[in-house]
């Protein structure tokens, strides 16, 4: 487990017959982080443990191409009783119905190993998980409606009622609740179909490792709001790497480069950009062989991937 001081800011429609101008748009950093809760008679966390036996909470978000999903960048909540209870990071295809469907992946942790600071904590998935298109990642409490949970208490965290725009509403399958249910995985849309609906986005962020080691137009991308993030390439790479990356409204860039501790070990002010394609000679040296996450930063918008350096 690896912990980020970032936000990754990603979201998708997906599934659905659409336009999308907010294609990939999530929360972004600097974005207020809520615990939402349960009014009585109801209890708990509307994304946690609760009264309504409700397990799994899960976000969609969409890629355009092909890429590897490496893990998620969660921010999480609560107290934990039973420190071997077990929870799990899942990676879903989209169902035609626009809810999860088909498993792809998973990462389990014991609860004693999550970070409930509210901060960012990264879970790697055992194997990297090959996307396209579409793909929801959830967090899972686990099955606590028989008992032996008392004391737990985890939520994942969410950016507070309305930060989801009043035009996505209708966009049904954007985020996800799991109901318990022991015959089938009875998956619901969060907004409409759940006992809060709550206008809102996860803080439960996947990083994705873009496929393809070229740059250019037709090549593989991460895509929020204004900022479109394309492959780094070479990678691996020795002493440097090219950023590439494009500007649909001008805005000051940043990049930022961690390690597989969560340490900043790189970053650079690029100053303000204009619209349109833009590369960044990413300096290397001095950095250890290994596997590492950057960050291009543009206004509001961030995103994230990842790098191998080789020597």
């Amino acid at each position: 487990m690896l912990r980020l001081l970032a936000l990754l800011a990603l979201a998708a429609p997906a599934a659905l017959a659409q336009t999308a101008p907010d294609t990939l748009r999530h929360l972004p950093p600097g974005t207020d982080l809520v615990a939402h809760e349960y009014a009585a008679p109801r209890s708990g966390y509307v994304l946690g443990h609760n009264s309504q036996r409700t397990e799994e909470y899960g976000e969609r978000y969409r890629i355009e191409g092909t890429g590897r999903l490496v893990g998620v960048v969660a921010h999480l909540t609560g107290a934990v009783a039973h420190e071997n209870h077990i929870a799990e990071f899942n990676a879903y295809r989209v169902g035609a119905n626009g809810l999860p469907d088909a498993l792809l992946g998973k990462k389990q942790l014991f609860y004693g190993d999550l970070d409930l600071s509210g901060g960012p904590m990264i879970a790697r998935f055992n194997t990297p998980v090959a996307v396209a298109d579409s793909f929801f990642v959830t967090f899972n409490v686990g099955d606590y409606a028989h008992g032996g949970y008392d004391g737990d208490e985890i939520a994942v965290l969410a950016g507070p009622d309305g930060s989801r725009e009043a035009g996505d509403l209708g966009a049904f399958g954007r985020n996800v609740v799991r109901l318990h249910n022991h015959g089938v995985r009875d998956w619901a849309d969060l907004y409409t179909q759940n006992f809060t609906p709550i206008a809102t986005h996860l803080a439960l962020f996947p990083i994705v490792e873009l496929e393809g080691a070229t740059a250019g137009e037709d090549g593989p991308a991460l895509v929020s709001m204004d900022l479109t993030l394309r492959a780094a390439y070479p990678n691996p790479a020795r002493s440097a790497a090219t950023l590439a990356f494009e500007l649909a409204a001008p805005a000051d860039v940043r990049v930022e480069v961690f390690d597989a501790a969560g340490r900043l070990v790189r970053s650079a002010d690029l100053g303000g950009r204009a619209v349109g394609a833009h590369t960044h000679a990413l300096d290397l040296g001095g950095l250890a062989p290994g596997a590492y996450v950057y960050a291009v930063s543009a206004g509001p918008a961030r995103l994230f991937s990842t790098l191998t350096v080789a020597r």
